[in-house]
C-alpha cells in the first residue's frame, strides 16, 4: 500500500485535481456500488464544499477495467496479510453497502485506483490523503504503480515536509500520529500563524 498525508487551502486543492485530470485519462469515481456496465463517474465540480468529509476514487482508465464483486465476499485465509486485510475489509464494505439487485461492489483489490480523502476541520486548512487500497500495485500493471509514484513525487516537490516519526512538528498537535505529513504553501503559511487546526 502506498500513501501520502498533507494540509492545503481549497485553492491548493482545485489544483491538486485540475493535475490528476489534465491527462485525461484519470475518472474520478463517487461511490464503491453501482452497475458495473455504468461506472459511478462524477464531476469534481460537484465536490462537496471546504470542511465536509469527503472520500472519492480516482481511476487511472489505461491500467486497466474496473473490477466488480458480484456475489457476497468471504474472508481469504491464504495470501499474504495485506490481502487478508482487503478480504476482511471487503466483507464489512458489502455488508455496510449492501448492494442492490444489479449492482455490484467495485474490486479494490484488482482495480486500479487511488482513494483521495479529505478530513473536516475548523480553520480552512484540512488534511488531505492519497491512498492505494490494494496489497500490490505492480499486480494491477507497471504503469499504475508509476503512475501512483509519479502522484506522491508530485505531492512531496510541490510540499513541505512538517511531521514525521522522527521529527515532531510544532505546528500542529500530532498527538504521537506516527505518519509522514506534509503542507502545500499557503496551508503552510496559515498554519505558522498558529491557526488551531486538526487535532489527530
Amino acid at each position: 500500500m502506498a500513501q501520502i498525508e498533507w494540509f492545503c487551502t481549497p485553492a491548493e486543492e482545485k489544483k491538486i485535481f485540475e493535475q490528476l485530470l489534465t491527462s485525461g485519462d484519470v475518472v474520478p469515481l463517487n461511490s464503491v456500488a453501482a452497475r458495473p456496465d455504468d461506472p459511478p463517474i462524477f464531476d469534481l465540480s460537484s465536490v462537496p464544499p471546504w470542511l465536509t468529509n469527503v472520500q472519492f476514487l480516482f481511476w487511472l482508465r489505461s491500467a486497466g477495467k474496473l473490477r466488480w464483486i458480484q456475489n457476497q465476499p468471504r474472508w481469504r485465509s491464504g495470501g499474504t496479510s495485506a490481502q487478508f486485510k482487503n478480504s476482511v475489509r471487503t466483507v464489512e464494505t458489502w455488508k455496510q453497502v449492501k448492494p442492490r439487485k444489479g449492482t455490484a461492489l467495485l474490486d479494490l483489490e484488482k482495480s486500479p485506483v487511488i482513494v483521495y480523502g479529505r478530513f473536516d476541520d475548523d480553520c480552512g486548512i484540512a488534511p488531505c490523503s492519497l491512498v492505494t487500497p490494494m496489497s500490490s500495485m505492480k499486480r494491477i500493471s507497471p504503469a499504475f504503480e508509476r503512475w501512483v509514484n509519479q502522484l506522491i513525487a508530485g505531492v512531496r516537490k510541490g510540499s513541505t515536509k512538517i511531521h514525521d516519526s522522527k521529527k515532531r512538528t510544532k505546528l500542529i498537535d500530532t498527538d504521537g500520529y506516527p505518519n509522514t505529513l506534509y503542507a502545500f504553501p499557503e496551508a503552510l503559511k496559515l498554519l505558522r500563524k498558529g491557526k488551531p487546526c486538526w487535532k489527530w
